[in-house]
């Protein structure tokens, strides 16, 4: 019976340990970036620098609320919404205040 116990945790562990190492983000990169706005009022380049920060951490660890809090920060952005998109995507939609 005690053998039985060993085995199943030793089981256990070992899916915990090679599905945790499947999630790096080196294994699920984010190729697509596509951001609907209209520019009227939001500097593009501005906008990518604060994106490119958060897309090195990979599809399973992005940071979706940290880099909504970031965009909702830069001048004339109203409303943020990101949404990950299956297997290697984002969506950000970007939406300006009117003046």
């Amino acid at each position: 019976m005690l053998l039985f116990k060993i085995i199943v945790i030793g089981v256990i562990v070992l899916l915990l340990w090679s599905g945790w190492d499947y999630t790096k983000p080196s294994n699920f990169p984010i190729k697509t970036v596509q951001i609907i706005s209209s520019y009227e009022h939001v500097d593009q380049a501005l906008l990518q620098n604060k994106i490119s920060s958060y897309i090195d951490n990979g599809f399973f660890y992005l940071n979706v609320i940290g880099m909504k809090r970031q965009l909702l920060k830069l001048p004339w952005v109203y409303v943020v919404s990101v949404q990950r998109k299956w297997p290697d995507a984002i969506v950000i939609n970007i939406v300006e205040q009117q003046a």
